[in-house]
């Protein structure tokens, strides 16, 4: 489908199939990533579609704080697993988008170093399985042992 719900709010996947008849069905549109991805006029006219007129935005200082804001949001109860993904591309994060959301899980970025926002967001999701989309090249072992040392769990499957 060109879109999916998650929590009762709609996403569009195929931008060429246009706003109207998908968003005019949500109470709120929530616009994910800050005004230098998805600028101020589009948010503006996204709140025509939406039944309250309301539009939400989920977003972080940076690319780490934006994935950050929508676990916070999307698993308010917390999460048993947490993906991550690389921050240099969208590739190994585009292969998760499948998995993660069927399970409930979020998907959390890195770098070179496990950044503290993403370090605090896998504390207060309780998560005790992390799962690295890509392998040892997108999330590098030097991430890999800074998780293992927080979860302290030598079965952790880091690389499925």
């Amino acid at each position: 489908p060109p879109f999916s719900s998650i929590r009762g709010h709609t996403r569009l996947h195929e931008k060429s199939r246009g706003l109207g008849d998908v968003y005019k069905r949500q109470e709120v549109i929530i616009v994910l990533g800050g005004t230098g991805v998805v600028g101020v006029s589009v948010e503006q006219e996204l709140a025509a579609y939406a039944l309250s007129g309301r539009v939400e935005r989920l977003a972080g200082d940076d690319v780490y704080g934006t994935a950050v804001a929508i676990s916070e949001w999307a698993q308010q109860d917390g999460a048993a697993t947490a993906y991550l993904a690389t921050s240099g591309t969208y590739v190994d994060a585009l292969a998760g988008i499948e998995l993660a959301p069927r399970h409930r899980d979020p998907i959390l970025h890195v770098g070179d170093e496990l950044e503290p926002a993403v370090e605090s967001e896998l504390a207060r999701l309780g998560a005790t399985d992390v799962v690295a989309l890509g392998g040892p090249a997108a999330v590098t072992p030097r991430v890999a042992m800074r998780l293992w040392n927080i979860l302290n769990n030598n079965d952790m499957p880091l690389w499925k």
